[in-house]
């Protein structure tokens, strides 16, 4: 039987639909990986824009002459005001490949004057966790500490670490906080994977 030869239109169809599926499927994986990565950036870049600010020394002139919170909306209520940034793990969330967690920087200011530093993070079916900066501590007789938050009915619905104005932790902020639990498949599973400095707290110190 005679050989059956593809005529040359046909091999070129056939070739430029395999080159399209590669490019689609090299496409899709560089959206897959931006979408995965995209939390993680932001967390640390939220991180890093809240770094170095010290309570009751820090104005908010200060403040806007970072480019972060030019961008940012201010919200008041009453004297206070605050600036807020958040980042979640939407994707791996949505495909269940993570818990939802999400991470929040919170600066707050009243007459000019930065009033209060904090993280907020959360986990779905976790209590949450709160990195707190204030000029005194009024949790503990040190600083830092850590302190369960505790309902009227004996239910634990977080965790506080409380640190003055004098802490180095306040020029850690990115170390202090693991910005990369949000984009890691599982997410982070403890509070000292998601903040590790409750590492550098010691034991007497925790409430």
């Amino acid at each position: 039987m005679a050989a059956v030869l593809k005529s040359p239109s046909r091999m070129n169809k056939t070739s430029t639909f395999a080159a399209t599926g590669v490019l689609l499927v090299l496409a899709a994986i560089v959206v897959i990986r931006y979408e995965i990565n995209a939390p993680a950036r932001t967390a640390v870049a939220n991180l890093t824009a809240i770094n170095n600010i010290t309570v009751g020394r820090t104005t908010e002139a200060d403040l806007l002459r970072r480019p972060e919170f030019q961008k940012l909306e201010r919200t008041c209520f009453g004297a206070d005001c605050l600036y807020q940034m958040a980042a979640e793990n939407s994707f791996l969330a949505r495909l269940h490949l993570a818990p939802r967690t999400s991470l929040w920087t919170v600066v707050n200011v009243r007459d000019g004057i930065v009033t209060g530093v904090s993280v907020i993070a959360w986990r779905a079916g976790t209590p949450g966790l709160v990195l707190n900066q204030v000029e005194r501590v009024t949790d503990c007789d040190y600083s830092p500490c850590i302190k369960d938050l505790i309902t009227p009915n004996h239910a634990k619905h977080g965790t506080r670490i409380s640190f003055n104005n004098l802490s180095n932790i306040r020029n850690h902020m990115p170390e202090a906080v693991n910005g990369e639990c949000l984009s890691r498949l599982h997410g982070c599973q403890s509070n000292t994977e998601l903040m590790p400095v409750f590492t550098e707290i010691p034991q007497i110190q925790r409430n």
